[in-house]
């Protein structure tokens, strides 16, 4: 019999989350998902509960992650000590305020990819281990770039706009 699994997912304001929800249950049909706005709780409430859920997933939103009210307790997510760790998904707004977090810049696309289907390359490994080519529609006009130099994060996936917007 499959475990039950309680999954944190940090909404942003953004009118996409339902959707994301909905693809969560339907490729989790035991887990279960609990929404909360990522201003209607401050981190020191949420630690407690955090060990009641397997993972977070940190959902886009409208606005900048450079913009502590855009992303409200999700700046602190990202800083959370070793007893308090859990895998963490991060879509959009969610994944950009995880990269700022740990020194990425934040550009703009110089060719806005709204509703275009793209290639996404991966490295087959982690989150995209058994995973084959993936051809995903994309919906954002700003990305991040990561320094060489930058050991606490990597790139596992991509996509390759060439001229355009470069890798």
């Amino acid at each position: 019999m499959e475990q039950e699994s309680h999954i944190l997912f940090i909404d942003s304001y953004d009118s996409f989350t339902h959707n994301l929800v909905a693809l969560c249950r339907k490729s989790l049909p035991t887990a279960h998902i609990h929404i909360i706005r990522n201003d209607s709780i401050d981190i020191n409430a949420l630690l407690p509960y955090l060990k009641y859920f397997s993972a977070i997933i940190v959902g886009p939103g409208p606005g900048s992650p450079l913009n502590p009210r855009d992303i409200g307790i999700v700046r602190d997510i990202w800083k959370l000590g070793d007893q308090h760790i859990l895998p963490i998904f991060g879509v959009c707004l969610g994944l950009q305020s995880l990269a700022i977090s740990y020194g990425a810049r934040l550009k703009r696309l110089a060719t806005v990819k709204h509703g275009q289907i793209s290639t996404i390359y991966h490295t087959g490994t982690d989150l995209f281990k058994l995973v084959g080519e993936v051809e995903a529609v994309r919906y954002h006009s700003l990305h991040v770039t990561l320094d060489k130099e930058n050991d606490q994060l990597r790139e596992l996936a991509w996509a390759q706009d060439g001229r355009e917007n470069g890798k």
